[in-house]
Formats: structure tokens, sequence, C-alpha cells
């Protein structure tokens, strides 16, 4: 099945299982490249099954050598935590945050230059 994706951004919530897996599995597939959110970074990507062991399959190679190209593309060098993700979104919903309004945040090390 071709959806038109490859090369299109796709956000996935409830990612780590069921059908927000199901659903990422499939849009993966079409080419997108997809901003998963679930409660479990093991889950999505370290897990047995989970993205990296996907990717390495798809690739012909080990899911540690995904992870470290993964990260070489990250201007920071290396994956986010849920820690980093966390704070932003409590600074967001802080009363310091007031007067934060029509703004989007990317909390992805550097990965997109610009948000649309």
């Amino acid at each position: 099945m071709d959806l038109g994706l490859h090369d299109r951004a796709c956000v996935i919530s409830g990612a780590s299982r069921g059908i927000g897996r199901a659903t990422a599995l499939m849009l993966a597939s079409e080419g997108a490249s997809l901003l998963l959110v679930g409660r479990s970074r093991e889950t999505l990507w370290l897990g047995p099954g989970g993205l990296a062991d996907q990717t390495a399959q798809a690739r012909g190679t080990g899911s540690e050598e995904v992870l470290k190209a993964l990260a070489q593309r990250i201007p920071v060098g290396r994956l986010g935590t849920a820690q980093e993700i966390a704070a932003v979104i409590a600074f967001l919903c802080s009363m310091a945050a007031s007067n934060v309004a029509g703004s989007a945040w990317s909390v992805d090390g550097g990965s997109v230059p610009s948000i649309l």
C-alpha cells in the first residue's frame, strides 16, 4: 500500500503498545518519519521487537549500530531522556510560563532546525 507518506512527519501517541504501536509500524513501513509518544522509551526503542530491532532488521545490522547512527544525526549527539522532556512539559504547565502562547517547543536535541 502506498499512502504517500514517504518523507512526511507523523506524530503517534500511545506508540508503545496496541493500536498506537500498530499504527507506528504501518506508517514507518510507508517511509514516514515518526515522532513517537509512549510511556516507555525502553518499550518503544530498546525492548525486544522495539524500533531499534526493527530498524536493524530492515537494514541488516545490529540495534546498537542503529542507536549509534541515530544519535550521530542529532546535533547534541544523543537521544533525549524522559526527564528532559518532562522538564519542558512541567515548565509549560507552570505559572513561570503563564505568558507563553502561540508557540511551538521542540525537545529533540536540535534534530528539527525549525518548526513551521
